[in-house]
């Protein structure tokens, strides 16, 4: 080989390296689910900006759960959905948290709060809907009771089992329902959401793993100070070691130098990120008056991103492992029942791009949901929104993400729920 071959063999080398950096550093900026090695494998955390966010006495961190709804706060929810037929804009809803920690209950706080609690994630604590419009409410409405809602932004049924623990004892009640989305098999398997959901680098949690008899054994919340936030790397090595997801998808995702060669490590997935960050979104920024009001659901990028999510729990539920410890925690619920004193009731409240995903055929988490029946008593809340004729309606948004229950999805689920413990003459 000549100078010059060599010379002109090298700059292209060089060009498609610079050109890789280029895109992907360009498509890190405005998509959060691209990740590079420099900003997202360890990042600096601002002192203050989460300080002001996260810490103080209204701030959601907890040194135990890693996250929690504080008593007395109240926030807003905003989402982008079609507010009715053909009329597309923002739709908000309020929460409030009242003094126990349970969300507030419209026109039913005064009565018998001794007989319902609920624990579990956003769809149990029923997220962007108003406090009257809960699920919650429907049940108490229909029950003539106070259902004390616990449920947690993005729980995973650990998280759940812990803050029941904890709340049980200042309110007890008869029945405990324990509600989460399918995907919380993926959650019980984190440590530092960082790991699976790209961007949520303030979140450390829990977790509960097997020993080699087969007993759950707790894994503490790594990062339970203020100040270890900003003392990352000293704790990342103990965070990776029980984190499932450090190696199992993060590393395998994660750009770096050489970029053209993280590129072609999966070149499908990334060249269409890449390609729907710069040019699509960007194209329909320019020229959509829609989509430029609209969320990053209603954008390619994020449509794919989610599709791999929901495919990547479908995997997880073939996990004998992760199946393992999923039925470890529904022991540790049915124990918690003896111990304190309730009657253990477990619930999915699945998505909806987990309801329609493969629809026709068995979902992907009922041979668990089935098997764990045989264990303890169990909600089928899937089959009834299948049933239901319009799926879409039953989200708030039409998307294939679907967001959380509408209104009319919230009274599908609270119907649903209070006939299936009323039936069981467990309210």
């Amino acid at each position: 080989m000549d100078l010059t071959s060599l010379l002109l063999g090298t700059g292209t080398l060089a060009g498609i390296e610079l050109a890789s950096y280029i895109a992907t550093s360009l498509t890190r900026n405005k998509f959060q689910w691209m990740i590079t090695s420099g900003r997202d494998k360890c990042p600096k955390i601002d002192p203050q900006e989460i300080k002001a966010k996260y810490f103080g006495e209204k701030g959601g961190f907890d040194t135990e759960l890693g996250w929690v709804r504080k008593p007395n706060t109240s926030g807003k929810d905003r989402i982008f959905c079609e507010l009715k037929e053909g009329e597309w804009g923002y739709r908000e809803s309020t929460w409030n948290i009242n003094s126990r920690g349970a969300r507030r209950n419209p026109g039913y706080e005064h009565l018998d709060d001794k007989v319902l609690s609920l624990y579990g994630d956003s769809f149990t604590f029923a997220r962007q809907v108003n406090d009257n419009e809960t699920w919650e409410n429907v049940l108490s409405q229909g029950a003539n009771i106070n259902a004390l809602n616990f449920g947690v932004g993005n729980y995973g049924l650990d998280q759940a089992l812990l803050r029941l623990e904890r709340e049980f004892p200042k309110n007890p009640t008869k029945v405990v329902v324990i509600g989460t989305v399918a995907d919380t098999i993926c959650r019980v398997l984190s440590v530092w959401k960082q790991f699976y959901e790209y961007g949520n680098i303030w979140a450390f949690k829990p977790r509960f793993e097997l020993d080699k008899q087969g007993q759950l054994k707790q894994i503490k919340n790594p990062i339970d100070s203020p100040e270890k936030f900003t003392e990352l790397p000293r704790y990342m090595g103990e965070i990776r070691n029980h984190d499932f997801f450090a190696r199992f998808k993060f590393d395998k995702d994660l750009m770096r130098f050489p970029y053209s060669l993280s590129i072609a490590r999966n070149p499908k997935k990334n060249l269409r990120m890449i390609y729907n960050v710069l040019v699509h979104q960007t194209l329909a920024e320019i020229f959509s008056q829609k989509a430029r009001e609209a969320e990053p659901a209603d954008w390619n990028a994020a449509r794919d991103m989610r599709k791999g999510y929901l495919e990547l729990t479908a995997e997880i539920y073939q996990n004998k492992d992760a199946v393992r410890l999923m039925h470890a925690l529904i022991g540790k619920f049915s124990e918690q029942g003896k111990r304190l004193g309730f009657h253990p009731v477990f619930a999915f409240l699945p998505q909806k791009n987990e309801v329609k995903y493969n629809q026709g055929k068995d979902p992907f988490y009922m041979p668990f949901f089935r098997e764990a029946s045989e264990r303890i008593d169990t909600i089928d809340v899937t089959t009834p929104l299948l049933q239901s004729g319009d799926i879409d309606s039953l989200y708030n948004e039409k998307t294939d993400y679907g967001a959380h229950y509408s209104p009319k999805g919230n009274k599908l689920v609270g119907k649903v729920i209070h006939q299936e413990l009323k039936g069981r003459k467990l309210i």
